[in-house]
């Protein structure tokens, strides 16, 4: 076991004492007195004269993994189901290269922003990464509408759209809307419900909430599946856009809150990587048809017992929707 050891002087009498009895692994210079060590005998330390405080070293556990228990990726892990050859359309601000996690996994990518193939505000490379643990092994075609203003052109996303599906996307990830009252009629909405014959169209229903009929498009579109926010403690982030008793938007729910140390990233399009992971997944099990891994999906979700123009068909639960694809 593993130890941070607080002593009264770290002399040379006492590192001989504690080499006795331990491995010594770490001393360290900004904490005065202090050292980490390995041993089988954590009670023969505590007796040694001199030593003040004995920790045992502590696991670290990032937030995402969380989020990846509560929607049940794990389990998929576990059965051996990684998304081995599926493609993601990233539509975003681009994926930065430099990043070893994503970089060695775009297989295209293109610049609708006339800026160059970079991101200039790390929103798209935080998108990857999230649809590369959930997914460990998809690829991704990298489309860059979002410019540096932090802003993509309506017809910039439409272009991209476009390009994916010709390019052989198998999913879309849109972490983006534009937020206007829209029955999923509007050009953007009709474009996504065509591609959607094509490929998964995955989008964030916005952080216009809790007013009704504040979902983006292209959430709206009937054929896009519309992601809205989850909070850890299972209710719908108060700033997840709704739909309203006539407009039964977002399509599904989906953990949109991930901290880091003291950073925190929250937001629909946290949550929208999720699904459109979670649906690689199923894919990879099987690709013959793309609308039974969206049935599975939504058929399968965990109902939190809200309105569907709140919650949706509820939960992502990517096990369940799993075990739909197994046994059909």
């Amino acid at each position: 076991m593993r130890y941070i050891v607080e002593v009264e002087e770290l002399s040379a009498e006492m590192l001989e004492k504690l080499k006795k009895n331990s491995g010594i692994i770490h001393i360290f210079s900004l904490i005065d007195n202090t050292i980490a060590l390995e041993t089988e005998n954590v009670e023969r330390i505590k007796e040694l004269k001199g030593v003040k405080r004995v920790y045992e070293s502590g696991k670290a556990k990032l937030m995402l993994r969380d989020a990846l228990n509560i929607v049940g990726i794990l389990d998929v892990h576990n059965r051996g189901f990684y998304g081995d050859g599926v493609w993601i359309g990233v539509i975003d601000s681009g994926i930065e290269i430099s990043d070893p996690l994503v970089s060695g996994s775009i297989i295209l990518e293109r610049d609708f922003t006339e800026e160059g193939m970079y991101d200039p505000i790390g929103h798209g490379t935080i998108m990857a990464r999230i649809l590369k643990v959930v997914a460990p092994n998809i690829s991704f075609i990298n489309a860059k509408v979002v410019d540096r203003t932090g802003e993509a052109d309506e017809i910039n996303i439409m272009k991209a759209i476009e390009w994916c599906v010709n390019s052989g996307a198998d999913i879309m990830n849109l972490s983006l809307g534009i937020p206007r009252k829209c029955d999923g009629s509007c050009p953007l909405c009709e474009l996504v419900n065509i591609a959607s014959e094509r490929a998964i169209i995955v989008a964030a229903a916005g952080n216009n909430g809790p007013e009704e009929d504040s979902i983006s498009c292209p959430a709206n579109a009937k054929s896009c599946i519309g992601v809205g926010s989850m909070e850890k403690d299972g209710t719908v982030s108060n700033y997840s856009s709704r739909g309203s008793p006539n407009h039964l938007k977002p399509d599904i729910i989906a953990p949109g809150c991930i901290r880091y140390g003291n950073f925190k990233l929250e937001g629909t399009s946290i949550a929208t990587p999720f699904v459109s992971a979670s649906a690689a997944l199923l894919l990879s099990v099987d690709d013959s048809d793309k609308k039974r891994t969206i049935d599975a999906i939504l058929s399968t979700a965990d109902d939190k017992g809200l309105p569907k123009w709140v919650q949706g068909h509820g939960l992502i639960r990517t096990n369940k929707a799993l075990e739909v694809i197994l046994c059909d």
